[in-house]
């Protein structure tokens, strides 16, 4: 198994914190896997972001956004097209925009859905109506994750057992999930 830690930038805490996390990002890039935006993404939208992501992309990062959980697809467009990403956190809503689920299927952009945090955030109403299983069988590389384990008390084994369980994702689908998490 390999791990990386990936340096985060929260919404919340408004641009100057993010280009202070960016900046601390850049000066420290080997000991990243890649840059990250989270937090309210209702409140906080991706352009408010745009000149320090700028900024993390023309250097080569590897540029993670936290999308589509708590607004629509237009939200995953802005953080593929404004700040750069090459991954998306989430992404449930692509769902609801077919030229959104063609184009992240031909980039090969892949989404890191974390069932149990959708379903206590609302963003599903239930793990059987979790979009995970349409979007992987569109060609969308998915990857199952857990969020914040500490704060949605649940483990990545326990995010792949609703995965199957409750979504009907195959052992096949499962693994294929897990070879997308890289």
């Amino acid at each position: 198994m390999q791990a990386g830690l990936i340096c985060i930038a929260s919404r919340d805490f408004g641009i100057e914190s993010a280009e202070k996390t960016v900046e601390f990002y850049l000066q420290n890039r080997g000991r990243f896997a890649g840059l990250d935006l989270a937090g309210n993404e209702v409140d906080f939208p991706c352009q408010i972001f745009e000149k320090p992501f700028q900024k993390a992309v023309k250097a080569g990062a590897r540029i993670t956004i936290h999308a589509g959980e708590a607004t629509g697809p237009e939200n995953i467009w802005s953080a593929i097209e404004v700040l750069g990403a090459q991954r998306i956190g989430h992404g449930v809503s692509c769902v609801k925009d077919p030229k959104l689920m063609t184009f992240l299927a031909e980039k090969q952009i892949c989404l890191e859905m974390c069932p149990t945090s959708n379903w206590l955030t609302q963003a599903v109403p239930s793990f059987e109506a979790h979009p995970l299983p349409q979007v992987l069988r569109a060609g969308i590389p998915v990857c199952i994750n857990t969020d914040d384990p500490g704060v949605f008390g649940v483990t990545l084994p326990d995010e792949m057992a609703i995965a199957q369980k409750q979504m009907g994702l195959s052992p096949k689908e499962i693994t294929q999930c897990a070879e997308h998490a890289y």
